[in-house]
């Protein structure tokens, strides 16, 4: 007769961390035996610890670039090295060299992934890859992520030698970014009374597309001589819904004043806030000289140098000078060291 031996659990608490080999030896009424073992190496519960680094819930706009950043570690002892190994797209693999407490010395290899997920969706869109290079980083040029939706990108982290895993993740809400409205010719502008100008606020643009549908609404409100909410008194619009508007000045006394208003919307989105921006339109008498800045940037770094085009029309000889915060420049050196360039065109 044989006995029948079932598997027992084995009491590991307080075993060493180490290699163990396990054998097995049956024989036979005839002393003939058989053996079979294995060697096992045991670990601390080897659990990766994954994070994203900064806030787990984040907003952002739709122009702007994507770029978050995150790590692991492992338990499995006194790391020796690490190796990252990097397939692109936020895929790869990391393998850790790390020494036990028996002093042995293992490698543990772990899985990377990023998965991304919209409006609680498991997503696969090419144009999501993440442009990094680095295994721990994943970056998305701006547009990347579209308004009004909630994307998650998780950090995935699995041990393949015990087979258990952990990730981080972090929650980006979409907004549409803010139209930016822009009226050509700086703040101040000024003109002849009796005369037509142009004013130009087709440069407005939307950062979230190259192909905007906007709407545009002009308005007007009387600064000088009286306060009033519209400058009928002073200036006639050609269209208030253009893009550009033709102002005339013909009925205008020479010395008043106007706040022009130029407000855009989206078409395609009516829940998207609007943008507006304005100018100072002085209407001065047929003697005065009219300035048109035609070129100058919206912001600037400090340390680069910025270009400024006027131009200046006058019925007689002038003289041109520029002024930064109310202070009058030479404009040789301001073209030195703040400006590239600076230009006047005299016209009679």
């Amino acid at each position: 007769a044989f006995n029948n031996y079932f598997p027992k659990p084995i009491n590991m608490t307080g075993i060493k961390l180490g290699v163990y080999t396990i054998s097995i030896r049956l024989c036979n009424f005839f002393d003939k035996c058989s053996y079979n073992s294995v060697s096992i190496l045991f670990i601390k519960d080897s659990i990766p610890a994954v994070v994203i680094y900064g806030s787990k819930y984040r907003v952002m706009s739709s122009s702007t670039s994507f770029d978050i950043g995150g790590a692991f570690s492992s338990n499995s002892g006194k790391v020796q090295s690490m190796s990252v190994v990097s397939g692109g797209g936020g895929k790869g693999s990391v393998v850790i060299m790390s020494e036990s407490e028996g002093g042995r010395v293992s490698a543990n290899l772990y899985n990377v992934t990023w998965t991304m997920y919209k409006d609680g969706v498991e997503i696969f869109d090419n144009w999501l890859v993440s442009q990094s290079k680095e295994l721990f980083s994943y970056k998305l040029p701006p547009r990347s992520l579209l308004s009004y939706h909630i994307y998650e990108f998780r950090l995935n982290v699995y041990s393949v030698f015990s087979q258990r895993s952990s990730f981080s993740s972090v929650q980006v809400q979409v907004k549409p970014s803010e139209l930016v409205a822009v009226i050509a010719g700086g703040n101040l502008q000024s003109l002849i009374q009796g005369s037509t100008m142009l004013i130009d606020g087709s440069g407005s643009y939307d950062p979230d597309t190259d192909e905007p549908n906007l709407a545009y609404l002009w308005s007007c409100m009387e600064l000088t001589p009286d306060l009033q909410e519209n400058c009928d008194n002073i200036i006639n619009f050609s269209s208030d819904r253009s893009p550009s508007i033709s102002v005339i000045a013909a009925t205008a006394v020479g010395g008043s004043s106007g706040k022009i208003i130029l407000t855009i919307s989206d078409k395609s989105d009516p829940l998207r806030t609007s943008s507006s921006t304005s100018i100072t339109l002085s209407v001065s008498d047929t003697n005065a000289a009219r300035i048109f800045i035609s070129s100058a940037p919206l912001k600037s770094n400090s340390n680069e140098k910025i270009k400024v085009l006027a131009s200046v029309t006058t019925i007689s000889e002038s003289v041109c000078s520029w002024q930064i915060n109310g202070q009058k420049q030479n404009s040789q050196s301001l073209s030195m060291t703040l400006f590239s360039s600076t230009t006047f065109q005299a016209r009679s």
